[in-house]
């Protein structure tokens, strides 16, 4: 389970299951936390990033993840680039955030100055 934490926001990476009791003690952990909570039962959904074409953005993909060490590119820019909505900034950010350190950590031990794709290839390779 990744639990993604932005500014002022945390969200989790896909929805997480739960036995009844985990659920319990989940909810009952976030009471405790922000005092009033409503709970409402809905029809399961899992929401992915789509692109227009409906088919899932691959993170795995060096060339969607290329436009994220891209220090020149704003997050706009960046989906743009990946063909997605701009209402998934957030997730880009996120995705941004956690992967630059990652992949610049990697980069600088392998005496990796300006990273390609084939490098974030590399690094998928060894890394996962």
């Amino acid at each position: 389970m990744e639990i993604l934490i932005g500014d002022k926001y945390v969200d989790f990476e896909a929805p997480i299951f739960m036995t009844d009791e985990q659920r319990e003690k989940f909810v009952d952990g976030i009471k405790k936390i922000f005092g009033d909570v409503q709970i409402k039962n809905v029809e399961e959904q899992i929401v992915e990033m789509l692109k227009p074409s409906g088919t899932i953005i691959d993170w795995k993909n060096p060339k969607n993840l290329f436009p994220l060490t891209m220090g020149n590119l704003n997050e706009e820019e960046i989906a743009d680039k990946l063909g997605i909505d701009r209402k998934h900034i957030f997730a880009i950010q996120l995705k941004r955030a956690s992967f630059i350190s990652e992949i610049y950590d990697w980069a600088t031990k392998k005496g990796i100055t300006q990273i390609t794709e084939k490098d974030i290839e590399e690094f998928l390779k060894e890394v996962g």
